[in-house]
């Protein structure tokens, strides 16, 4: 029932011809200031030093969204109720830091999996077919060559 509610109202208020285009305008303001595409704020980086920093950054968030439990049953380290080593171990409950065999771990494990040219072509055109058959479902029926010959039958 609620769906259905919510279906009508997104359809009366939304897609009403009325709405649509002070919607569209406002949107387009929101994306667009100025009428010109923002300024990019992320660079790729220039030298080798800033690579490391960069997927050290990377591994480490990566790191710091998995419970602490699981980072050290999974990739080692001290269990986090394990604080008979240190009274400031990075590696207890609520800590904001990250143990760096962790954050070493993520690197070798996730992010040198992505370093892979192979697996990231791979990776792009199975993104794209799932794109392409959800847009077209028919493509998952039949092959490119199929389509071709059906259509110039």
């Amino acid at each position: 029932m609620f769906a259905l509610t919510l279906s009508h109202l997104f359809y009366q208020h939304l897609l009403d011809p009325s709405h649509l285009p002070p919607l569209l305008r406002t949107l387009r303001a929101a994306l667009f200031p100025n009428n010109a595409p923002g300024t990019p704020s992320l660079f790729p980086p220039t030298s080798d030093d800033q690579l490391l920093a960069l997927r050290r950054r990377t591994a480490a968030s990566l790191a710091s969204l998995v419970p602490p439990r699981l980072t050290a049953l999974y990739f080692g380290g001290r269990p986090p109720w394990d604080s008979s080593q240190s009274s400031n171990s990075s590696n207890i409950e609520g800590s904001s830091e990250v143990d760096p065999e962790i954050v070493d771990a993520f690197d070798d494990v996730f992010l040198d999996l992505f370093a892979d040219e192979y697996c990231n072509k791979h990776l792009m055109y199975s993104v794209l077919e799932l794109i392409l058959v959800r847009l077209l479902p028919e493509l998952a029926e039949k092959s490119v060559s199929e389509l071709w010959e059906e259509r110039l039958d």
